[in-house]
Order: structure tokens, then C-alpha cells, then sequence
């Protein structure tokens, strides 16, 4: 299936289409926000991640990597932790049907509003809360599904809500079908990048994360955090900074999956689609090569800063569980790819010149010795000893040859 399958989709921050869609939202999801909040940088940025641009990231890198291992058409879908649907209506275009289940009330209604501007008939919404969630995918697809995704929720969920979910989604997954896992913060990372914008922050066990959360430069957590720290117990404090986001990595899907977490993965986030919308950095090359010289059969995939994976239900062939090369972006706009770039540029440049000098020092040895050899075959004494020992030579090689002369 051809990307402009897929673009024909996307939708401008200026259309109607977006325009209508920011109003659904408005009226639901944002309703109870502060309405000076829209005014500030990040409440314009919050709008359009939930109008458009979370959807067009969906259409333009989402439905053409995951193309790549099903076929979509025919494809029966479930998103759990579905949100404002903005990934539930980029696959609506495309699938057969895809049911989003959501833990957030005012979400549902928003994906619902989102729903009726694209027209879309191909949709249910379920409020659940998450410890029924099994409950709810047996009475609404108990037949299963082809693929399920989980567009940026894991990072959302208290550590069992997370394993219990991966759990469950392998479990409801038809034969050879697929779990999609993209958009999560890896935990593996240096800098959280997604909650506090603190260096380390998410490597801090849960206590300590709760009398250091007021560091962060990132004003709307650390009010929400205070006033759940204030008000209520440490367990209510530990599931808000949950639900806020806490990075996920390859120990969730090892108790989750067992071996299936290695050998089932068919993707590992260095395909091209992924690479254009999360280029590499330069934290990820020093976790890959801190796995790499410990030796760690840890699928590379979870050496990204963001995690974007796809699990195949059935036992995979080789060609689809092989670990992947390191592909890089060909764009060298991005600063790290090009320092990364112009280091290696230059390392082999060293390299180079390095063996260049190898190989004039053996050139010079070697002259050296045709010269010797020349002022050897020239003396008077090499000539002599060569003359007085061609009988012999000739005798030595009549023998050889089996023609001794009588």
C-alpha cells in the first residue's frame, strides 16, 4: 500500500475540517480546562496535538510502517487507551473496524465528536476503568482481533496495569496478528523528556520521584503534583505521577510476553516511516554500544529514547525476527545526526590516513630490499659462485626430471 494512500488523508491546522474538530474537543475534552490555559505556548500546543497533529503523525508514519506486516483493509482493530481518537480516526480511514477503549470520560466524548466530523461508521468508544478492562474486550470482542495498538498509553499506567495490559492484548490477538506499541518513553534514557523535563528523573524510584518532582521546570506537573502530595495518600500521589508518565521498557514485555517479547518482533522503530519522525540520537548510540560490549541479547529496538515496536502473534520467520541494522536518516538537518555523522566522517578519515602510512612504510621496506638484492646480483662474487655452481644446478635438475646422463 503506497504512502499517498496514506497522505491523502492529512488534514491542515487551518481547514474546516480541523476547525470543526477543535470545537468538538472544546466543548468536551477541554471543557473543564482553565481557559487562560489556551492562551500560554503549551495550552496552543496541547490544541493541536489533540486537532491535528497527533492524527498526522498517525497517517504519515503510523499506517505505512504498519502496512508493511498486514494488510489493513480487512483488518478488525482495537486501541486501548484510545484517547481523543486521534490514531483511532487516521486507521478509521483505512480498516475494516476499530473499537477505542479509555479509562477518561471526557476523552471518549471528544474521540466521539471527532468521529461524526470525519463521518466515520466504523467506530465504537468504551469508557472502562482499567482494572476491567478483560472484562470489557470479552463482551465486546470476544472473537479477538487482527491487530491492537497502543499509541503513547503504556507510559500512563501503573507498572501491573502495564504488564497486565501487554498481557491481555497478546491474548486477544488473532493468528498472525499484530501488537503495535509506539510513542512510549523508554525508562532506559537519561533525560524525561515527556513529564518532568528533569535529566534522570524517571530512573528515581517512586518515593523518591515524590520529594523531587517540584525541580521541574514544567509548572502545570509540578502544581498537579503538589496538590496530590498535599491532599491525599502516598498511593493516590504514586498513581497521579502515573498517570502524568513514567517511561516503560523491555522488563514490562519479558514478564509480559517471555521469550515472545525477542523472538516475536517484527519491528523495532529504525524503519524509514519511524526515522523521519524520531531520528536517532546521541543518547541511544551510547545505550546501544553499553548493550553491545556487555553482550545484552536485548532487542535493539529498546535502545530508542521513544519506544516503536510491533509484536507478531504467530511464530515469526527469521526474516522477521532478525535484528535490524542501524539505519540512519538520510535528513542531516537534525544537530545530532550530523555531529554523529561528521564524527564517524572524520574517525575514518584518521582510519585512512593511518593505513595510507602502513602501507608508504612497507613500499619503503620493500624498495629497500630490491635495491639489496640489486647490489648483490651485480657483485663480483654472486657472479663467480653462480658460474661455478651450473653444473651442479644442472646435474639437480637431470635427476628431477629422470634423465641422469651416463
Amino acid at each position: 500500500m503506497g504512502n499517498e494512500v496514506f497522505e491523502k488523508h492529512i488534514i491542515d491546522e487551518d481547514s474546516e475540517i480541523a476547525s470543526l474538530i477543535k470545537d468538538g474537543l472544546m466543548d468536551t475534552y477541554f471543557s473543564l480546562y482553565n481557559k487562560d490555559h489556551f492562551n500560554s505556548d503549551i495550552g496552543k500546543h496541547e490544541i493541536a496535538e489533540n486537532v491535528f497533529l497527533r492524527y498526522n503523525q498517525a497517517i504519515r508514519h503510523i499506517l505505512p510502517w504498519v502496512s508493511r506486516h498486514i494488510d489493513l483493509k480487512p483488518a478488525k482493530v482495537i486501541e486501548i487507551g484510545c484517547g481523543t481518537g486521534c490514531s483511532t480516526a487516521a486507521f478509521a480511514h483505512i480498516v475494516e473496524q476499530i473499537d477505542g477503549y479509555d479509562i477518561d470520560e471526557s476523552a471518549i466524548l471528544g474521540a466521539q465528536k471527532r468521529m461524526e466530523v470525519f463521518g466515520f461508521k466504523n467506530c465504537s468508544f468504551y469508557l472502562i476503568q482499567a482494572e476491567n478492562l478483560i472484562m470489557n474486550l470479552l463482551k465486546n470482542n470476544s472473537d479477538g482481533a487482527d491487530l491492537i495498538l497502543l499509541f503513547a498509553v503504556l507510559e500512563h499506567m501503573t507498572p501491573d496495569e502495564c504488564i497486565n495490559t501487554i498481557k491481555t492484548c497478546w491474548r486477544f490477538l488473532r493468528p498472525n496478528g499484530l501488537l503495535v506499541v509506539t510513542e512510549t518513553p523508554n525508562r532506559l534514557t537519561y533525560s524525561d523528556k515527556h513529564t518532568s523535563l528533569l535529566p534522570f528523573f524517571q530512573m528515581l524510584p517512586y518515593d523518591l520521584c515524590l520529594k523531587y518532582y517540584h525541580n521541574s521546570p514544567r509548572d502545570v506537573f509540578v502544581e498537579s503534583m503538589e496538590r496530590n502530595v498535599a491532599k491525599k495518600s502516598i498511593k493516590d500521589a504514586t498513581l497521579r505521577l502515573n498517570r502524568w508518565g513514567r517511561g516503560i521498557s523491555y522488563h514490562e514485555f519479558e514478564i509480559a510476553l517471555g521469550d515472545a517479547y525477542k523472538n516475536n518482533l517484527v519491528a523495532q522503530g529504525f524503519e524509514a516511516e519511524i526515522l523521519l519522525w524520531f531520528a536517532v540520537t546521541k543518547e541511544e548510540e551510547l545505550l546501544r554500544m553499553f548493550m553491545e560490549d556487555l553482550k545484552l541479547e536485548i532487542p535493539i529496538g529498546f535502545t530508542r529514547e521513544c519506544l516503536n515496536l510491533i509484536y507478531k502473534k504467530s511464530n515469526s520467520t527469521n526474516e522477521d525476527c532478525r535484528v535490524p541494522e542501524i539505519q540512519y536518516s538520510t535528513d542531516l538537518k537534525n544537530d545530532s545526526i550530523r555531529e554523529n555523522y561528521e564524527l564517524k566522517l572524520k574517525e575514518r578519515k584518521i582510519l585512512i590516513e593511518s593505513k595510507k602510512a602502513e602501507i608508504r612504510e612497507k613500499d619503503r621496506i620493500i624498495n629497500s630490499l630490491l635495491r639489496d638484492k640489486e647490489l648483490i646480483y651485480s657483485s663480483w662474487s654472486y657472479r663467480i659462485g653462480n658460474y661455478l655452481l651450473q653444473p651442479f644446478r644442472f646435474i639437480q635438475s637431470s635427476i628431477q626430471q629422470g634423465k641422469m646422463v651416463k
